[in-house]
């Protein structure tokens, strides 16, 4: 007998809570490692279940030669075995056995042929016959098909503070995302602007500095526990416009428009079905700028005599935001 982890606990002798995962699931001990996300995507997945879309089951997993066995067993006997051969297909196999196990089979000839007692119905006529068993809930075929192609898409917005460098510029930007859901990939799409930047080198110039970023990346989603981290690159347009002081009348100001290679991991906590709360970090390179000779102001003729050369545009940026996403599928 093969040591299993129970991941639905119950206190003995106690009715289980009515918002308790619908299905237990038994993993086995000698289940490769390699399947450990796939069984926790699974247990999250069940626990969102509505109960009017789940029979209360039984999921036991197990290692195969072909990848794992399933097997789920309901609480009437209905019992189904599944060969599972990849981890990415054990959450969608599971969800279709816990949503429909098949029907229990038609008793066999040689049942339905015994002999039965003649007399029962008249010696006893107060005796009632036992209701054929309920056949299993029919699954509408939308339900069967999100269940095989698991897809999310989600909105969201966030706001925070972001440096750049080698000029030294601090700003605070708004941004919106969209982000689609497969299985454990992400499309994303995002829009960043600037609502106020400060040059060091000028003081309380709050519009010394502005910026509109927008990108198309892709990522992948990781989950731990109830919180899910995305790590996704995203290239992005920017384009930025600044301004340097020399003096009350004198000043210069130009834009520049660069592509980026932004980095960013994501961490989303839920606090509810469809919300969740990010927290956003953020590394984004501009490589057109990293060369020796990087977009920059030039100073003006009428600039004091003696007075530097305007800053660089930025080649590096870095931000933490705060914000809250949505799901809308």
């Amino acid at each position: 007998m093969f040591g299993c982890t129970t991941v639905m606990a119950m206190a003995q002798g106690a009715v289980a809570r009515a918002d308790a995962p619908c299905a237990r699931v038994q993993v086995s001990a000698e289940l490769p490692a390699a399947w450990s996300e796939a069984v926790r995507e699974l247990e999250r997945q069940i626990a969102l279940l509505p109960a009017s879309d789940c029979q209360p089951t039984s999921l036991v997993i197990e290692p195969a030669d072909a990848g794992a066995r399933l097997v789920a067993t309901a609480t009437d006997g209905r019992r189904a075995e599944r060969t599972v051969r990849h981890p990415e297909s054990l959450v969608a196999t599971a969800l279709g056995l816990v949503m429909a196990i098949p029907a229990l089979p038609a008793p066999t000839p040689a049942s339905s042929s015994a002999p039965a007692p003649a007399a029962s119905a008249a010696t006893h006529p107060s005796a009632s016959v036992a209701p054929p068993p309920a056949p299993p809930a029919v699954v509408p075929l939308a339900a069967a098909e999100a269940t095989t192609h698991p897809l999310a898409l989600y909105v969201g917005v966030d706001a925070g503070g972001r440096v750049a460098e080698p000029t030294s510029i601090a700003m605070i930007d708004i941004g919106l995302h969209g982000d689609l859901l497969l299985s454990h990939w992400l499309v994303t799409a995002a829009f960043r602007g600037t609502i106020l930047g400060l040059v060091n080198a000028q003081g309380l110039d709050n519009d010394a500095y502005r910026q509109v970023a927008f990108g198309l990346g892709v990522g992948r989603r990781f989950n731990a526990g109830e919180a899910a981290f995305d790590v996704i690159l995203e290239p992005t347009v920017v384009a930025m416009q600044m301004e340097y002081d020399y003096s009350a009348t004198v000043e210069t100001q130009g834009s520049d428009v660069e592509m980026s290679v932004n980095a960013l991991v994501r961490m989303a906590l839920p606090i509810s079905k469809s919300w969740a709360l990010t927290l956003t970090l953020e590394n984004d390179l501009l490589p057109g700028n990293l060369q020796s000779t990087p977009a920059r102001l030039s100073r003006p003729s009428s600039a004091p005599v003696g007075s530097v050369d305007a800053a660089p545009f930025p080649s590096w940026q870095g931000a933490l935001r705060f914000g809250a996403m949505g799901a809308l599928l």
